[in-house]
């Protein structure tokens, strides 16, 4: 279960928003599916993975991970549980190997440079 999402402003709340799309997800594939959460045999679920791409103002790096964790109120880390937000930074200049592998953003890049 791939969930990608665009930026032009950071938001350091991306893995809660990720985390509260992936969890609407899952609950429309076990009702489609019609699975049970409550049996006695183990569901199996689409792997996620929630990739943002960043093209904002501010500076960051190529490629950031954002912690569901960081939102915590403690700041003891519990272990067992995490959500993450791959954060790609596609401003121009930046990602060099993202840009070569894919057209769109290879042809905004042109653009740009022009």
């Amino acid at each position: 279960m791939a969930l990608f999402e665009h930026q032009s402003t950071y938001n350091p709340n991306m893995p809660i928003r990720g985390f509260m799309y992936a969890a609407r997800l899952y609950n429309k594939y076990i009702e489609e599916n019609k699975l049970s959460i409550y049996g006695k045999t183990m569901m199996k679920l689409p792997t996620p993975q929630y990739i943002v791409f960043y093209n904002g103002d501010e500076e960051h790096e190529d490629e950031e991970i954002l912690r569901l964790s960081d939102a915590f109120e403690t700041t003891e880390r519990i272990e067992g549980y995490e959500w993450t937000a791959r954060m790609l930074n596609i401003n121009y200049g930046r990602n060099k190997k993202l840009m070569e592998k894919c057209k769109p953003l290879r042809a905004a890049k042109a653009l740009v440079e022009n």
